[in-house]
């Protein structure tokens, strides 16, 4: 008879065996599990052995080709607290495995660093933890040349001395285990950025985890990057190059994948890295910016629906990267809309194209006015090429230059009969201008953008006006401590009064410029990590309430898209009076 140890220690076994199933996700030989299970002898691998046989029998269909196969080998990049260490891992039924020794390599150092032994008399492979493996890491993986078959793995694991469950296979003579199954087991944090590939560990929580609020909408919202080349444009800023562009589309998605979208890409973050966290006072390095958790998915297929859907273009402030800009954007896609951020090559402090290449900003540091009016005028051929791209996609139904496929169904359901703009700082002034100079895009937000190298050279847009809705979002006090507004300062008021169009201005005299970026939440969450003083963060997001100025941006930017593109009235942009104490509207 078996003893109630002897019950307890078959059931938790059992449970083990039903993580295994779980983790591989596809199903695997029982038969071969059998002989895993019948080398312990006992009564209680008895009963597992048995269920094994009926499972086997009655349930599973044969499984021997997800046993074995040829895997696919898939360069990826591992971070370790923020250290970057690229490896060589292999797909095998849709999940990353690495070799283990490999894997113990990028662990050295850390808290959760473990050693890799064979032990002889367990016949087993024995995990110890706390010890740091010699090994190096050249020794990892084979050439994308050699033998890359797999077949699953019937080897003892043991930690510490204590048996456990860790599935894994055999490559060339090596094992090879997922990051995840590691994690469970030594208690560490995973996160994939970007690509499926591309994995975010946090150990020693030397870097904060951040992550954006999660979208109010109703809808998934997924996310793709497009590469584009203007042939027919030489790079203003590079003239041996044609204008090369990074946009990403962040969309409704019609359902969750296995990879989150990038919040930037982990070859640009360095760049940021660097003006963000000397802008805090924090040092350099302290935080993985491109692991920001973004909810949304990417590539994913685009939701389905009757109706196609207005598409909103964002561009961001000067020497600034998309992603800044991503809370509002995944937002207002969680609410129906398709939104295009793009990046301004050559301007953005950094770029990662396609293969890793990297444009890094050719701005010269000295302002004049020679220099804004060109800046704002590639800016607007930009965008104005962006919107020719996708028109010329829709139409001819096939992909852009460097893109091979969109995600099923996201260029069809897009109405480019509907296009607004948004952007922040440069990005507000070039939202207004080329609303001015393209007739296509049919409403436009400026966030707290100057319109011109002020006073003497004013955006054209500035002194002819719009006929079409715009809505100004303002931050700050000016130099005579009055509310920055159409009031108050030349640009918005020469706009003001020669616009014939729907207007509305919107003032947060207690927020700061950055306020209408990612910063007004990221920030908070580094207070206490880095014990920031009360000053910088006044600096950076102002005084105002952060969590209303947040709602109030998500509110009233999307009534404005809402009430413009889509035609539905909303009555908080035409009361007078905002439910808000931090929000005013200047009237």
């Amino acid at each position: 008879m078996l003893s109630v140890q002897g019950i307890c220690v078959a059931a938790l076994n059992y449970v083990n065996l039903c993580k295994l199933l779980s983790t591989l996700k596809t199903k695997m030989n029982c038969v071969m599990l059998f002989i895993v299970w019948r080398r312990e002898k006992s009564m209680k691998a008895l009963l597992v052995s048995l269920f094994l046989l009926l499972y086997t029998i009655l349930l599973a269909p044969p499984l021997y080709a997800s046993a074995s196969g040829v895997a696919e080998l898939v360069p990826a990049t591992v971070f370790v607290n923020g250290n970057t260490i690229a490896v060589k891992g292999f797909r095998i039924h849709d999940a990353y495995y690495f070799k283990l020794r490999n894997l113990a390599y990028t662990l050295s150092g850390t808290a959760k660093r473990f050693s890799v032994y064979w032990d002889d008399t367990e016949k087993a492979i024995l995990l110890a933890g706390g010890q740091t493996y010699t090994g190096g890491i050249d020794e990892s993986t084979p050439d994308a040349g050699e033998d890359a078959r797999f077949i699953f793995s019937t080897t003892k694991w043991l930690l510490d001395g204590a048996a456990i469950a860790l599935p894994s296979y055999v490559l060339g003579g090596s094992h090879y285990v997922t990051i995840e199954s590691l994690a469970a087991i030594f208690d560490f944090h995973v996160h994939r950025a970007g690509d499926a590939n591309t994995f975010i560990l946090d150990i020693d929580e030397e870097k904060p985890f951040l992550s954006l609020p999660l979208p109010t909408g109703t809808n998934i919202v997924g996310m793709t990057d497009v590469y584009l080349v203007d042939r027919t444009r030489k790079d203003p800023w590079i003239e041996e190059l044609p204008r090369e562009l990074m946009i990403s589309i962040w969309y409704p998605a019609q359902s969750k994948s296995g990879a989150k979208a990038p919040y930037m890409q982990t070859q640009a973050s360095s760049a940021f890295d660097q003006i963000t966290a000397t802008s805090a006072g924090i040092a350099p390095g302290s935080i993985a910016w491109n692991a920001v958790e973004t909810h949304a998915w990417k590539d994913v297929e685009a939701a389905r629906s009757d109706n196609k859907r207005p598409v909103i273009l964002y561009s961001p402030g000067a020497a600034e990267p998309r992603s800044l800009g991503t809370l509002l954007v995944t937002e207002l896609a969680s609410r129906g809309y398709i939104v295009v951020t793009v990046d301004h090559t050559y301007e953005t402090t950094e770029i990662a194209f396609p293969g890793g290449r990297i444009a890094e900003s050719r701005i010269p540091e000295r302002s004049s006015a020679e220099l804004i009016l060109k800046l704002y005028d590639v800016r607007v051929r930009d965008i104005r090429f962006v919107i020719d791209v996708l028109e010329a996609i829709q139409k001819a139904d096939k992909p852009a230059a460097g893109q091979t496929a969109f995600p099923a169904g996201l260029i069809e359901s897009m109405d480019l009969s509907r296009i607004g703009m948004f952007g922040h700082s440069a990005g507000g002034g070039t939202a207004i201008q080329s609303m001015y100079e393209d007739e296509r895009i049919r409403a436009g937000i400026n966030m707290d953008g100057t319109m011109g190298y002020m006073p003497a050279y004013p955006l054209s847009v500035v002194q002819n006006g719009l006929d079409r809705p715009f809505m100004l979002m303002n931050a700050d006090y000016n130099r005579d401590g009055a509310m920055d507004s159409h009031l108050t300062t030349l640009d918005k008021a020469m706009l003001w009064q020669a616009s014939s169009g729907w207007k509305l201005d919107i003032a947060i005299p207690d927020a700061t410029h950055f306020s209408y970026t990612d910063y007004l939440t990221l920030i908070p969450q580094l207070v206490d990590r880095f014990h920031l003083p009360p000053q910088v963060i006044d600096n950076i997001i102002g005084t105002a309430d952060f969590n209303q100025v947040l709602d109030a941006q998500k509110t009233l930017i999307n009534a404005f898209f809402d009430q413009h593109l889509k035609g539905i009235p909303q009555a908080i942009l035409n009361s007078g009076a905002l439910p808000y104490t931090e929000v005013l509207i200047v009237n």
